[in-house]
Formats: structure tokens, C-alpha cells, sequence
């Protein structure tokens, strides 16, 4: 067992800057871990270790032109090594919200932790529906005053949801959406979001891709207006503008675009730049195809392809899994 002097540090992990800047302004003076990944975009797969996982984290992000590869592949391997190196604190602590964005983090940061020597370090973790990065200081410090025990419980639940995930086809993870976890109360109904990103069936939609065009149908037809609409319809926001983005570029492109600009295109899209304004109000219509998609009458996967990860499964021609919603069931592959 590894002995931990009384002047060890606390680590606290959290998502991203947001929420890390608001836990300093709080008056915790210990190192702050953000984690930064945005795990319900692009390839997860299973069998990898954190350097291999680190490096096809930080590709796929670099291929989306969200960050430099070796920029990024530098901060998520401080940040691993900063994780492992946990053993010489006295206390981590876990700041994670309830949205799928959040709860993904913490599977995969609980998954790491399972197997580390943990004998001499507290475990903690925040458990409420509140973004962090929103929250006043003190509403942060009252967070952390009621913080809990990662039990051995915790960490099995958060080593079967991550391997769930991760898995190459998603039988397990349709097992586990939904499900009531003590340990982890949010992780249920983050899962059962994920697997809303499957292609619908007859309409091969994912929910958010479907939003888009309801929204834009309903007259919220700018990039701006659709983003705070389909905000505004998520029971715990998730999705940031960059991951929005590229949702609705892909219905705009395609043998048989879903989407269209209904007057000039923008210069560059997704945006070069934040203060593109021009871009957040360019108005957008719907296609004929988008119109039929939404009616269930044209099947957008067999109108345009897919070639798109979600954690370990990869959705391609041949091997497209869908989620009926109404019915909350898989259906597999033809």
C-alpha cells in the first residue's frame, strides 16, 4: 500500500475549462483535472490502452479541424498521466454533471480508477443535476461539501457502463439505457440518450439530426436559432456548437441533402470563426428529401450512406444498427 503524507494535494477532475475555472473561483486552491474529451463524437473503441486511446481521441477531433493533433495529443496525455498519478493524493475528487457528455467522462475516468491503487487515496463524487461551469461559488462549495464515497459499487457500475460503450456492436449498451443505478443516478438516462443517436427506422434519423429539421420545418431556420431550439428540447444539454455543427453540415450535404441554405451560402461552414455573425444568421430550408425523411416516406441512410462511430460501434454499409425509440429496441442490422 502506498502512504500518502498529510500534505498531499487534493485532485479535482471535472469536464472541461468551463467548469474547471468556475471550481478555482470557488477557493479550491488543489490542481484542477479537466478532461476535456468529447466522447459521444467519433471512434471509441474497446481493447485500447490510454496511449492508443489518447492518439485516436486527439485524431478524430483534428479531423474535425476542432484542435491541433499535436497540441491535443500532448494535453490528453498529461492529463492520463496526471490521472494515474493519483496514488500520490490525498483525495480526488469527481465533478461530473448529468448530462451524456459528462457521464461518458466519468465511465471512463471510473474505468481507469478500477484499476489502479486507489488504498490510500479518497475517492469523492458530486452527484447533482447542475452545470458546474453555471453555478455561483457558493453553490460550488456547498456541491463539494456534499460530495460522496466512489465505493466499490461505483466503480463496478462505472467499468461495466464504459466496456458497454466501447463495445463493437451495442446489445449492451441497450441493456443498460434506462436502468436504474444507485451508485450513479444519472448514467441510466444519459445512456438511453446515446442510443436516441441511432438512425431511427424508415427515416434513418438520429434524434438530433431529426430535431434539426423539425426546428428548421417550424421556422427556427437559422444555424443560431436551430442550436438554442434543439438546446431548449434536451431534458440535459449535451451538445456543444462545434458537435452541432458538424450534425447539421452532414444534412446539408449528401447525394440528397436533407437540408439547404435558402438564400446565399456562408462563406465557410462550419464557422472559421466565432464572430462569423453572418454564419449564425443565414437562413435555412428543408429539401423535398428532408421533407420526406421526416415523413417517414425516404430513408436518409439509404438516400445518402453512413460511415459514423458511436463509442466502439462502427455504423457503415452492411453494418447499420437502429434504435426504435417508440419502442425503446435495438434492431439490428439487415
Amino acid at each position: 500500500m502506498t502512504s500518502v503524507g498529510a500534505s498531499a494535494p487534493v485532485l479535482h477532475v471535472t469536464n472541461g475549462d468551463s467548469a474547471a475555472g468556475v471550481i478555482r473561483a470557488a477557493g479550491f486552491a488543489d490542481p484542477v483535472l479537466p478532461w476535456r474529451d468529447v466522447l459521444h463524437e467519433g471512434p471509441v473503441p474497446a481493447g485500447l490502452s490510454t496511449v492508443e486511446m489518447a492518439a485516436i481521441r486527439a485524431l478524430y477531433i483534428t479531423e474535425q479541424g476542432w484542435d491541433a493533433f499535436g497540441a491535443l495529443l500532448g494535453s490528453f496525455r498529461r492529463r492520463d498521466e496526471r490521472l494515474a498519478g493519483l496514488h500520490e493524493c490525498a483525495e480526488v475528487v469527481l465533478w461530473f454533471e448529468h448530462d451524456l457528455y459528462d457521464q461518458l467522462q466519468l465511465i471512463q475516468v471510473l474505468d481507469r480508477i478500477a484499476g489502479m491503487d486507489t488504498d490510500a487515496t479518497r475517492l469523492t463524487l458530486t452527484s447533482e443535476a447542475a452545470f458546474i461551469g453555471s453555478l455561483p461559488p457558493d453553490r460550488v462549495r456547498r456541491l463539494f461539501d456534499s460530495r460522496g464515497p466512489v465505493t466499490t459499487e461505483v466503480l463496478e457500475a462505472g467499468k461495466l457502463a464504459w466496456a458497454a460503450f466501447t463495445a463493437p456492436e451495442p446489445e449492451a449498451l441497450a441493456r443498460l439505457a434506462g436502468r436504474v443505478f444507485a451508485a450513479l443516478p444519472f448514467l441510466g438516462s444519459a445512456l438511453m440518450r446515446l442510443l436516441e443517436e441511432y438512425p431511427g427506422p424508415g427515416h434513418g434519423l438520429g434524434r438530433t439530426e431529426r430535431q434539426i429539421l423539425e426546428l428548421v420545418e417550424g421556422g427556427a431556420d437559422t444555424p443560431a436559432a436551430a442550436f438554442a431550439g434543439n438546446q431548449a428540447r434536451e431534458d440535459a444539454m449535451f451538445m456543444g456548437d462545434a458537435s452541432f455543427w458538424q450534425r447539421l453540415n452532414g444534412l446539408l450535404r449528401g447525394a440528397r441533402s436533407l437540408l439547404r441554405w435558402a438564400e446565399e451560402a456562408p462563406a465557410s461552414f462550419p464557422p472559421a470563426s466565432g464572430d462569423d455573425r453572418r454564419f449564425f444568421d443565414c437562413r435555412l430550408a428543408l429539401t423535398d428529401a428532408g421533407r420526406a425523411a421526416l415523413d417517414g416516406r425516404l430513408d436518409a441512410i439509404a438516400a445518402n450512406g453512413i460511415d459514423r462511430w458511436i463509442g466502439g460501434v462502427r455504423l457503415r454499409a452492411g453494418a447499420v444498427w437502429r434504435w426504435d425509440p417508440a419502442r425503446r429496441q435495438l434492431i439490428p442490422p439487415a
